[in-house]
């Protein structure tokens, strides 16, 4: 020790000792003074030599030390302390611990107070903070700390023992950040994924911020990995990097290491370095924020290549700065950043090499399962996507050559919003500079391992070239479609940010694609053709509309059973018979296509002739099977038979071989009518075909349905028909609402596995009451009043009162038909109620009264119903018109 510095450090101790002596002369007045002032001078020269002795190890010793007083105030450090500070030693005494170094007063505060509090000492505390030795560079201390007191017990400071650990600490810090990245890039994680994790690695230990750029195909840079100590300052870089990419042609240190291939270390970033990277005021306000202070830019290579770029960096957050002997660590992780993102390249194109000899094997099941041509070009451009395509597209052709866009689809779904239906998008010229219109033109593959930027620009479509600027195309492959006519469309594949790129090897497989593509898509068409003349038949033989009856309500619905299947054998009819009779027919030929529909209109057009030939359900059922049978080309078929007379309120019944109907009667439970079974049609020669009797009164309802509607695969049938039974029970009272619920429980969403045909019925005859739903229409007259005049006889009316009755409600009728509906295509309403011994009619229409000029043979309807009713009321607005009759029944004998 010099002796400039141990006579200042003797002065501070003697300072402590100076009172005792003076009280030891104030007591040296008694006898005994003499000797204890020896004693006292013998040990303050203990002390003394104590000190130097002291003063001497501490200067020589490997540790840092130091005494602070109760206030946290330097009383004495040693030379290794100093250089730990960066302080002269003459400059700590006297100074707070907190003013020379603040950051490792914030490390120990808390432990240096429990020490004075307690006395208990602190022992191997593993501290860390800046110094102004070293500034920038965070260093680590082993620190031990023990309370000095007076004889007495009163606490007079700290002493304090700091042993530098840095290099240690380095050590201890890159064997686990290389121990992580090791266990990381050895998982099971995609790329995508592994990165994201992986930038975080060094955070917070050997970085505050950390960014993973790629070089494109194109040898641009896109980060695809960030992290920062700030979470909240990530979704802010994100959006600067997009808006200011990566220039790798420049003079910045991510550019240097790319050209030079060797880390760049930038040990202190300044302001004026934000200066000249911004590229305008925004990008360096962005830069400011981050507040970088050091950096270490490392290239990524492998195999002799340049992947891409990984940036450390140290900013604000916590004041720290990159060293030489940083570099390593940097250069290692970026090793091994390299080796996994070249594994996850190789797997991948070893995937991409596996893929794509799947790929015609799936392109081959689409263009075979599903024969709708329209769902299977979407499935085909679906295909080809993420495998083969970043995009795929199909363009047809129209008559005069232009490229219209049929179906889209890409691997991310980033097409922007705008310009995801493809109807919007404008067609592509013949004669445009398209690949695909230059394939069309050509009739031969278009190759585009680059896509030039003019190229984009060129195409005049507006979509097209948004398309191209938003998704940012790299190589592009169009191949034509060829049917035996010619070519008439395109198959565009094309590559954006995936970092692929279409080479002269793929061209084979794309049009072999294609091929398969285009022979496919012109059986489909042949398909479609046939099948829409099936429709067209099967439409023309199935009722147009369901007969407006005044005796019966109905409703029907026919379901096909898949879409490969669209035209069946199921079918349905109602007929009226001039006896007042409803014959209702439900049938389901064996088989599907034209062949099923033209032997259901055969059946139809047979089954009418015996219905008006008077013959009842069996002999009908009978004759059918005859014809049937003697045909060589007939299809055998199930047929249910009912003739209802709602006179009698019964019904017969005759089956071939056909599913039972089902019956719900006013108050009872929903039921299967039994017996009336036979063979199917066509399938023996002599079958007999019993006929069954049941009541049918006002307010039933009957259910007549094919097998499609309960039959399921591997069930038995009797779990479907009490599922039918269930569904009516719980059913609502319309028949149109009833009919739709009926298929919603039963087949649900997915549909039938078979055609289904449902016809649902109900009576609406009744003693005391009439109701009738009449075609408007002059035809359908005549039955209505036949229906009138059975009933009106059949509540006690007399022959005169009926005519009379029948008179008038015919003119409230005519009126209906007339007046509300013209030629119109409506229906009007008839009820008749006795009530108190009068008739009261009711003849209603949902038409718009239209007054006609008055002439000398016009106008007499309502003078003719006054004269044969007692009251007549006449009630139209905007929703119908009302007409009620009421006349009092006389009850006398007529002439």
């Amino acid at each position: 020790m010099r002796q400039d510095e141990a006579a200042v450090t003797s002065r501070a101790f003697t300072s402590r000792v100076v009172p005792l002596s003076r009280h030891a002369k104030r007591r040296a007045r008694d006898s005994k003074a003499t000797a204890k002032r020896a004693r006292a001078e013998a040990s303050l020269s203990a002390a003394l030599d104590a000190v130097a002795r002291l003063d001497t190890l501490l200067e020589h010793a490997p540790v840092g030390f130091a005494v602070v007083d109760t206030d946290y105030r330097f009383v004495q450090v040693n030379r290794p302390m100093a250089d730990i500070t960066g302080l002269p030693v003459d400059e700590h005494l006297g100074r707070a611990v907190s003013e020379v170094v603040p950051q490792l007063w914030e490390a120990v505060r808390a432990d240096w107070k429990r020490v004075l509090d307690t006395g208990t000492p602190g022992v191997d505390r593993e501290i860390s903070g800046l110094t102004v030795a070293k500034p920038g560079h965070e260093r680590h201390f082993l620190a031990s700390y023990t309370r000095l007191a007076s004889p007495d017990g009163d606490p007079l400071g700290l002493g304090a023992v700091l042993v530098d650990i840095t290099e240690r600490k380095r050590a201890e810090q890159t064997a686990t950040v290389l121990a992580g990245a090791s266990e990381l890039f050895t998982s099971t994680l995609d790329l995508d994924t592994m990165l994201d994790q992986a930038v975080r690695l060094a955070i917070p230990e050997f970085a505050d911020s950390c960014h993973l750029y790629l070089l494109t195909p194109t040898g641009s840079g896109r980060r695809v990995a960030m992290a920062d100590v700030d979470r909240s300052l990530e979704p802010l870089l994100l959006d600067a990097d997009s808006r200011y990419p990566l220039d790798v042609g420049g003079n910045l240190p991510t550019a240097r290491a790319l050209r030079e291939r060797r880390s760049q270390l930038i040990e202190r970033v300044t302001d004026a370095m934000r200066v000249s990277i911004a590229r305008d005021e925004e990008h360096l306000r962005v830069l400011r924020r981050h507040g970088v202070s050091s950096a270490i830019t490392t290239p990524l290579i492998a195999r002799d290549q340049a992947l891409g770029v990984l940036v450390l960096m140290y900013t604000g957050a916590s004041g720290r700065r990159y060293r030489r002997d940083d570099v390593p660590l940097a250069e290692e992780l970026a090793r091994r950043f390299s080796q996994a993102i070249e594994g996850a390249r190789l797997a991948r194109e070893a995937e991409r090499a596996r893929s794509r000899l799947d790929l015609l094997a799936r392109v081959g099941e689409v263009v075979t399962v599903d024969l709708d041509s329209s769902a299977r070009l979407q499935r085909l451009t679906e295909v080809f996507v993420p495998g083969f395509a970043d995009l795929s597209a199909v363009h047809v052709a129209r008559a005069d050559g232009a490229l219209l866009l049929a179906h889209l689809a890409t691997a991310d779904g980033r097409l922007p919003q705008r310009l995801e239906r493809v109807e919007d998008w404008p067609p592509l010229p013949p004669d445009g500079p398209a690949p695909a219109s230059k394939a069309l033109r050509t009739g031969e593959p278009v190759l585009l391992t680059e896509v030039p930027e003019l190229l984009i620009d060129s195409i005049r479509t507006g979509k097209e070239r948004d398309a191209g600027r938003s998704l940012g195309f790299t190589s592009m492959l169009c191949v034509p479609l060829v049917r035996p006519a010619g070519v008439f469309g395109t198959l565009t594949f094309a590559y954006t940010d995936s970092g692929r790129r279409y080479s002269p090897a793929d061209v084979p497989l794309a049009e072999e694609i294609a091929r398969r593509v285009g022979s496919v898509l012109e059986a489909t068409r042949r398909f479609e053709q046939e099948q829409a003349t099936a429709e067209v038949l099967q439409r023309s033989l199935m009722p147009e509309r369901l007969p407006q009856l005044p005796d019966v309500d109905l409703a029907a619905r026919y379901l096909p059973g898949t879409e490969e299947l669209k035209v069946g054998g199921d079918w349905y009819d109602v007929l009226a018979l001039p006896d007042h009779r409803v014959v209702l027919a439900i049938g389901d030929v064996v088989g599907h296509g034209v062949r099923a529909a033209s032997a259901m209109g055969r059946i139809r057009s047979a089954l009418e002739l015996c219905a008006l030939d008077g013959m009842s359900t069996g002999a009908a059922l009978t004759r059918l099977n005859r014809y049937s049978w003697a045909r060589d080309d007939a299809e055998m078929a199930t047929l249910l038979l009912v003739a209802y007379d709602p006179r009698t309120a019964r019904m017969t019944m005759a089956s071939a071989g056909h599913p039972p109907p089902l019956v719900q009667r006013p108050g009872r439970a929903p039921e299967y009518l039994d017996g009336g079974g036979g063979a199917p049609l066509g399938a023996i020669a002599e079958p007999l075909y019993p006929e069954t009797e049941a009541d049918l009164p006002a307010g039933s309802r009957l259910l007549l349905y094919t097998d499609g509607l309960v039959e399921r695969r591997g069930e038995p049938l009797d779990d479907g028909l009490r599922r039918l039974a269930n569904a009516v029970r719980r059913g609502p009272e319309k028949l149109d609402e009833l009919a739709d619920q009926i298929l919603a429980e039963l087949l649900g969403d997915r549909g039938p596995e078979d055609d289904v045909a449902l016809l649902v019925v109900r009576a609406l005859a009744s003693a005391d009451t009439l109701a009738l739903r009449c075609a408007a229409r002059p035809s359908a007259l005549g039955s209505m009043r036949d229906r009138l005049r059975d009933w009106l006889a059949a509540v006690g009316a007399g022959p005169t009162e009926s005519e009379e009755l029948i008179l008038a409600v015919n003119e409230a009728a005519a009126n209906a038909i007339e007046h509300a509906y013209g030629l119109e295509d409506a229906v009007f309403t008839v009820e008749g109620r006795l009530l108190d011994n009068a008739i009261i009619m009711s003849v209603c229409d949902e038409g718009i009264w239209r007054d006609r000029p008055t002439s000398p043979d016009r106008g007499r309807g309502l003078a003719i119903m006054r004269s044969f009713a007692d009251e007549v009321e006449v009630d139209h607005d905007e929703s119908g018109t009302k007409i009620e009759l009421r006349r009092r029944l006389r009850r006398e004998p007529e002439e």
